[in-house]
């Protein structure tokens, strides 16, 4: 599994949820910051990376070597996050289309099917149309992401081997006690 975002709110739970899964054996992190040392595991591996933007050759060639089936992307969040709208659109939008575009490369050179899951958000509106009473840039946004994953996934030369899946959180539930540290 390649996940990102698990120094925030869902990543870090969908990160609890991994280690602590059998079915799960192998974690590979890219972050761009480093996790707490509390989380030291044989079954995870993380990489610092500071520009989502930006897959330098031994990066895509580390992430080719881990040879992951899936990436659950988690980096985002809600436009109030965010001082600018432009850091906002950067971070949801410009990283993921970077990532799922060479993980889209990467599965097209392999063997076996990848599954690019985006955690996308409630009321995410792909029309950016819809009339919305509040946190209207984080619906939109959000609603363009997943419009253009899925033109991402259209386009790709062999459809069968990148898989796009989008989820649309509400409220996730309160940790239980085995929580993963706050950084």
């Amino acid at each position: 599994l390649l996940l990102t975002g698990a120094t925030g709110f869902c990543g870090r739970e969908v990160l609890r949820f991994a280690l602590l899964s059998p079915i799960i054996t192998s974690i590979l992190v890219i972050t761009r910051r480093p996790l707490p040392d509390e989380l030291g595991s044989r079954k995870l591996r993380t990489i610092v990376h500071s520009d989502f933007t930006n897959y330098p050759s031994s990066l895509v060639a580390q992430i080719t070597a881990f040879s992951p089936d899936a990436c659950i992307w988690c980096i985002g969040g809600s436009r109030s996050n965010f001082s600018t709208q432009a850091e906002f659109e950067l971070v949801s939008h410009t990283y993921t289309l970077a990532a799922a575009r060479m993980l889209s490369e990467i599965a097209a050179a392999s063997e076996k099917r990848f599954r690019f899951v985006y955690l996308s958000g409630w009321g995410a509106d792909i029309t950016e149309s819809k009339w919305r009473p509040f946190d209207k840039d984080t619906m939109y946004v959000k609603g363009r992401v997943e419009s253009d994953l899925f033109a991402l996934t259209r386009k790709h030369p062999q459809p069968e081997k990148f898989e796009l899946y989008t989820f649309r959180p509400g409220d996730p539930p309160p940790p239980p006690e085995a929580s993963l540290p706050q950084n």
